[in-house]
């Protein structure tokens, strides 16, 4: 066989291997669907408190406020026209901080999903406690 030809046979061989990989990758692509809006805003909600909202019974692990609405960490890029969003989905802001990039809000739970959506909003957990380190002195000797 002459050069010439083991050359361009070399060249077919590796086009159509290049093509049916890359067909393969297409299809692959078309057999996973894209992540659906409500699916990313579930991602950025912590599963306890995504469970609460999908209507557990149990949110012990929640704070729940006088008023009904849920005490709820939020961080992300805090702003104010992201504050004013919030506060039009029911929500009231007791603490926010652009610096610390995180807000903690009352809201009730059916809105969780929707300020969610947002693409300002990284993440959205259950308020957390704050931790002291508080030791009770030793008692003094009568």
């Amino acid at each position: 066989m002459k050069p010439q030809v083991a050359l361009n046979i070399l060249a077919v061989t590796v086009a159509m291997t290049l093509t049916t990989t890359h067909c393969r990758s297409q299809e692959k692509k078309a057999e996973q669907p894209e992540q659906t809006e409500q699916a990313k805003a579930e991602n950025k909600i912590d599963s306890h408190l995504l469970r609460a909202i999908k209507g557990s019974p149990n949110k012990n692990n929640l704070v729940k406020a006088e008023d009904g609405r849920y005490l709820v960490d939020v961080s992300g890029t805090i702003s104010k026209d992201l504050l004013t969003a919030i506060q039009s989905r029911q929500g009231e802001v007791v603490s926010s901080s652009e610096f610390a990039k995180t807000a903690r809000i009352k809201i009730p739970l059916g809105e969780v999903l929707k300020v969610a959506l947002d693409n300002r909003v990284k993440f959205i957990s259950p308020a957390s406690a704050a931790v002291t380190n508080y030791q009770q002195a030793p008692a003094t000797p009568k």
